[in-house]
């Protein structure tokens, strides 16, 4: 039965110096022999899943929060201070818009309101699948007993 081994380069790079193609052949068929080749590591597949939905989780909350200081750029670039989340809040928006007098400007703030109303939609749903997933691995629990892991990710721990 044959076994392949995705090496990696990092670990079984040959020595510095000439370098050929047969020089590298030879030093990796040495390390296989050996049984010192170090492959590529990769991460169980329900591992997979878990980062795949931490990723597109924090990926949400980023851009959120990119929308939402493109929000404070335009109101500061008009003069005007957007302190606070009243710049946000669908609440406020109308007087918000009102005091934007240049139409690309106004245009441009209508769109990324759009924008952020699909990424805080967005949010929950994600923030729930992953903590679906993160119920799933043993880690979590080891996790959730150190107060600085939560309070670095208080995204992920009810």
């Amino acid at each position: 039965m044959e076994k392949l081994i995705v090496g990696n380069p990092r670990k079984n790079a040959a020595p510095r110096g000439n370098k050929s193609d047969r020089l590298d052949a030879r030093k990796l068929a040495e390390l296989l022999r050996t049984g010192q080749l170090s492959p590529v590591y990769h991460e169980p597949l329900a591992r997979r899943t878990l980062n795949a939905l931490a990723a597109s989780y924090l990926a949400v909350v980023k851009d959120g929060t990119r929308v939402m200081n493109r929000f404070k750029a335009i109101y500061r670039g008009q003069g005007l201070r957007g302190e606070g989340t009243q710049v946000y809040s669908p609440r406020h928006r109308q007087r918000w818009l009102e005091q934007l007098k240049e139409p690309g400007v106004r245009q441009r703030a209508e769109l990324l309101y759009l924008e952020l109303d699909g990424l805080l939609k967005l949010r929950a749903p994600a923030r729930r699948v992953l903590l679906g997933e993160a119920g799933k691995h043993s880690a979590r629990k080891i996790l959730a007993s150190s107060a600085s892991v939560r309070s670095a990710w208080p995204c992920c721990w009810p």
